[in-house]
């Protein structure tokens, strides 16, 4: 039996096809239960749309992932549809390519048990925010190409693949970039006087890949409908304003009592006391005030435990929100497993530290991994400090402490005379996981996937130029106004049902009050929907310009959509 298990984790086949089921066991009823994302990722969806009613994208906010969806979106002609295989497609391709990188550094059995351990993890699966998986994917690519085939090319393509993904995927891979660029070099100089390498091998390996990097990095600013100095104007705009907001919500959690406001509407006052300026850069922030900024950082190291316990076992043993969401705190397991963690990988290094004269025999064919793997962690790392210590912002620290948790666990195992049973451990727990583990996701509201759906009759007075969406805070407005656009030039403007209704007075009616807005539909769901002002406009003889034309009952209420008489 022990040799029938070896067996089946070195069989390709099986091995991924049993972790992409249970991937599948675990997500399974996402497409049911799980609703559209608000916020960033409604945003993304604009330059998808983009992408599909006139090959578009947007060269500042990662192309390539706009580019996949908006293929989806023109395949399949539904924003939730599409929305959900893109978010199912990054998962499994996150999971598959785990196993692969695992399988190249760890061996199949090991490989197999580090990814069953990323799968059951929901900072993997149950995601804010679909882009930052899908940023893991070139570090992983990276990695695998040069875990699988050492050597120039390898390092040439790794280099490459991170190059470009810092465009098409992840602005923070130029990080990493620059960390194996300056590896190649190293390596390079110092094997220069060892043989008589000519200029086209050079080129061939280290050339041509980035030659096509940036040949696609090109492609993407030509379809790119920001080009010329508004590139520049809109990275300035996406950093300053990530700092803002996350400096806001650092500086919340020191200081509860000093900054009660909203850390992602109104930060900018905050910076502008703190910095003399509304939106400064990190390297103005730092100038303006280092002790500030040293605060900052200090700050995000605190959370990298949080962070990290979060990213390696679904919760922290701690207090403290390394995130910008609810998460779970205090969990007694999370410190539990920390200790078992951190006491295995210590006392596996000192056993790696003995076998070092075998480690370094291998270096040739494990070092090129390892640099490209430290590299993607470096870069996770320092978004960390600089950002906030969230696990979908250090997937490359994260992967990188899996894989040194392998290397130490089997170190262990091996003296412990152990080894022999881990492919029949791997097996045996997987096959038990796929029959016994049920779905992460349950039934619950779904607010922005209805509201969307709902408001398709009226989807193209929404995406004439001007319209305007009146709705409720729930679901948030903005984000329906983005997935019902036909493009990045066609998208309705909202305002809440609260901030128009506060206008009406005396002197303006709520009719005047929205004719003035120039509303092209209401949207009441909930408690809007008994809002006794909005129950006048549905006065018989349409006398105040605004007729139902859809009503129903959802998990939020009743609701009801509204358009203007002259609008037919």
């Amino acid at each position: 039996m022990l040799d029938w298990a070896e067996a089946a984790v070195a069989n390709p086949i099986l091995a991924y096809g049993a972790i992409l089921v249970l991937q599948l066991r675990v997500i399974w009823n996402v497409w049911r239960y799980k609703d559209l994302t608000p916020g960033d990722t409604s945003f993304y969806f604009l330059d998808a749309a983009g992408w599909t009613h006139g090959l578009h994208d947007n060269v500042i906010y990662y192309p390539l992932y706009t580019d996949i969806w908006g293929t989806l979106h023109a395949v399949l002609g539904d924003v939730y549809a599409s929305g959900m295989v893109n978010r199912v497609g990054i998962i499994f391709a996150a999971t598959g390519l785990m196993l692969a990188v695992m399988r190249s550094l760890l061996g199949p059995a090991m490989g197999l048990l580090i990814v069953v351990w990323w799968v059951l993890l929901p900072p993997n699966f149950n995601l804010v925010y679909d882009v930052h998986l899908f940023g893991l994917l070139p570090m992983l690519i990276a990695v695998l190409v040069v875990a699988r085939r050492p050597g120039r090319e390898a390092m040439g393509i790794a280099l490459a693949t991170l190059a470009a993904g810092a465009v098409l995927a992840r602005n923070e891979l130029i990080l990493g970039a620059l960390i194996v660029a300056v590896a190649i070099l190293f390596r390079e100089f110092r094997a220069r006087g060892e043989d008589r390498t000519t200029i086209w091998v050079y080129l061939r390996a280290y050339g041509l890949p980035l030659v096509i990097a940036f040949l696609l990095v090109g492609a993407a600013y030509w379809r790119s409908h920001i080009q010329g100095h508004d590139v520049q104007a809109f990275l300035r705009a996406k950093h300053t304003t990530n700092l803002c907001e996350a400096y806001a919500v650092n500086y919340q959690q020191r200081h509860p009592t000093r900054f009660l406001g909203n850390p992602f509407t109104g930060c900018a006052p905050l910076m502008q006391h703190d910095f003399g300026r509304p939106m400064p850069t990190f390297f103005q922030a730092t100038s303006a005030n280092p002790r500030a900024m040293a605060g900052f950082v200090a700050w995000n190291g605190r959370l990298m435990e949080s962070g990290l316990q979060l990213g390696l076992f679904g919760a922290t043993a701690t207090g403290d929100n390394p995130t910008y969401f609810p998460v779970q705190n205090h969990r007694s397991y999370a410190l539990v497993l920390s200790v078992i963690l951190l006491g295995a990988m210590l006392a596996g290094l000192v056993l790696v530290i003995r076998e070092r004269e075998q480690w370094l025999r291998e270096w040739p064919r494990r070092g090129p991994a390892i640099i490209v793997l430290s590299a993607v962690a470096a870069t996770s790392l320092f978004v960390a400090l600089t950002q906030r210590p969230q696990p979908d912002y250090m997937y490359g620290l994260i992967v990188g402490v899996m894989a040194l948790a392998g290397v130490c666990t089997a170190a262990l195992l091996r003296q412990l005379r152990g080894y022999s049973v881990l492919a029949a451990f791997a097996v045996g727990l997987t096959a038990v996981l796929i029959l016994a583990l049920p779905s992460y996701y349950g039934s619950g509201p779904r607010p922005l996937r209805d509201g969307v759906k709902r408001l398709r009759v009226v989807r193209s007075a929404l995406q004439r130029p001007g319209s305007v969406l009146i709705a409720g805070d729930n679901p948030d407005g903005t984000s329906l106004c983005n997935y019902l656009a036909y493009d990045f030039t066609r998208a309705c403007r909202s305002i809440t049902w609260s901030a128009l209704t506060t206008q009406v007075s005396a002197r303006e009616s709520l009719a005047q009050v929205l004719a003035s807005s120039r509303a092209s539909a209401i949207y009441a769901e909930g408690p809007v929907e008994n809002d006794p002002t909005l129950l006048r406009l549905l006065a018989p003889s349409q006398r105040f310009g605004w007729r139902q034309i859809a009503t129903g009952s959802g998990s939020g209420g009743p609701w009801r959509i509204l358009v203007p008489v002259r609008g037919g």
